[in-house]
């Protein structure tokens, strides 16, 4: 599969997480940060967790 990062859905997906932390930064919801950063920070954290999901014993258990 490669270099996650590479992925265009990653790529698509850093794109709109981005936007929207600049909508609402804006719109004085979120405290100023670097919105790009963000929308790495919280890729990288929500593809963890799937991976570790997905590494479990049942990944089909719903309740942790």
């Amino acid at each position: 599969m490669g270099d996650p990062s590479q992925w265009p859905s990653q790529n698509n997906c850093l794109q709109v997480t981005k936007s929207t932390g600049e909508r609402l930064i804006a719109q004085g919801i979120l405290k100023p940060l670097e919105p790009e950063a963000a929308a790495r920070l919280l890729s990288g954290a929500a593809l963890n967790a799937a991976l570790w999901i997905a590494a479990s014993e049942d990944p089909q258990i719903k309740e942790i």
